[in-house]
C-alpha cells in the first residue's frame, strides 16, 4: 500500500491510497467465499456453490460493497498511522478505482483539532461590560449573558474552520428543518414562501450559523483546558438523573452519549464563568 498526503487549510489532510491488486484480487475472492455461503441454486449444497456460478448470481455493486468493506477500513487506519494524524471526526472516503486485477484507488479526508490563538478575551468581556453600563443597556449587577459574550471570543481569536466541518454542520441543520417541516405538515417550499426567503438564502444563513457554532465550541473548548475546567463523573450522573423521563435516562446513561452531556456541561460551565467577568462577581 501506497499513500500520498496533500495539506489543505485549516489542518485539512487529502491522503490518495492505492492498494495493490494482489490485495485487490485477494480481496475480491474473501467477498466471494463470504456471499456464497448466502446464495442457494438448485443441485448445489449452501457454501459449495462455484464461485464463478455466485458472481453471476449477485450483483456487481454487492460484490464491490463487501470488498470495500475488506479493504478500506484497514488502509484508512494504516495511512492515518503512518503520518501521525489525529482526526477528530470520521474520515470521508471516497472510492476512486475498484477494479479485479487492478490497484484499487480511495482518497480520504482527514479533519484534526484546528489551530487556536485565544486573544485577551477577559479584557474584550470586560469592556463589553463596561460599554453597556455605560450605555444604560445593562444597569444591574447582573452577569452578562451568552450572547453578550459569544462576540468578544469570536473578535479576539484566531481560527480557522476546515469547511468539511462546516458543511457537515448546514447538512444537519438542513435536515433538522427538514424534520421540523414535516411534523408541521408543510413543504421546504411552504416554510421558505413563509419566511420570505430562497433555499440559497437559507444555506447562506446556515453556514453563517454554522461556522460561528464550530467555533465557539472550539474556543470555548481551549478555554476549559487553559482554565483548567472540567466536568466530573457526578456532574454528568446529576445530569443524567435530572431527566424527568425514565427511557431517556436509560438512554443518555449510555457510555457513548455520556461525551455528549458532557460537553454540553463544559460549554455551560465555561459560559458561566465567563459571564462573571465584569459582573462584579471575579
Amino acid at each position: 500500500m501506497t499513500t500520498q498526503i496533500e495539506k489543505l487549510p485549516a489542518k485539512t489532510y487529502k491522503l490518495t491510497i492505492t492498494i495493490p491488486q494482489e490485495d485487490v484480487n485477494s480481496a475480491f475472492q474473501i467477498a466471494l467465499t463470504t456471499l456464497t455461503s448466502q446464495i442457494k441454486i438448485d443441485g448445489f449444497r449452501p457454501g459449495m456453490v462455484p464461485t464463478n456460478l455466485v458472481e453471476d448470481k449477485i450483483d456487481q455493486g454487492k460484490i464491490n460493497g463487501e470488498v470495500v468493506n475488506i479493504l478500506v477500513p484497514s488502509a484508512v487506519s494504516g495511512a492515518i498511522k503512518e503520518h501521525h494524524l489525529n482526526p477528530i471526526v470520521s474520515p470521508k472516503t471516497t472510492l476512486k478505482q475498484l477494479e479485479k486485477s487492478k490497484d484499487c484507488v480511495i482518497e480520504t479526508t482527514i479533519i484534526e483539532y484546528p489551530e487556536i490563538t485565544l486573544g485577551n478575551y477577559k479584557e474584550a468581556i470586560s469592556l463589553l461590560s463596561s460599554s453597556n453600563k455605560t450605555n444604560g443597556t445593562n444597569t444591574t449587577n447582573k452577569t452578562n449573558s451568552s450572547s453578550d459574550i459569544t462576540k468578544p471570543l469570536l473578535e479576539t481569536t484566531t481560527i480557522e474552520i476546515s469547511q468539511s466541518l462546516v458543511e457537515e454542520e448546514v447538512s444537519r441543520m438542513f435536515m433538522q428543518l427538514m424534520n421540523q417541516t414535516a411534523k408541521m405538515g408543510i413543504t421546504i417550499d411552504d416554510y421558505l414562501r413563509s419566511i420570505n426567503k430562497s433555499l440559497d438564502q437559507i444555506k447562506d444563513d446556515y453556514k453563517k450559523s454554522a461556522e460561528e457554532n464550530l467555533k465557539l465550541e472550539f474556543i470555548l473548548n481551549e478555554i476549559a483546558k487553559k482554565e483548567n475546567i472540567v466536568i466530573t463523573d457526578t456532574e454528568i450522573q446529576a445530569a443524567i438523573n435530572a431527566s424527568p423521563d425514565a427511557n431517556a435516562k436509560k438512554e443518555l446513561s449510555k457510555e457513548e452519549n455520556k461525551w455528549y452531556i458532557r460537553s454540553v456541561l463544559l460549554k455551560n460551565k465555561v459560559l458561566g464563568e465567563l459571564s462573571k467577568i465584569g459582573g462584579g462577581t471575579q
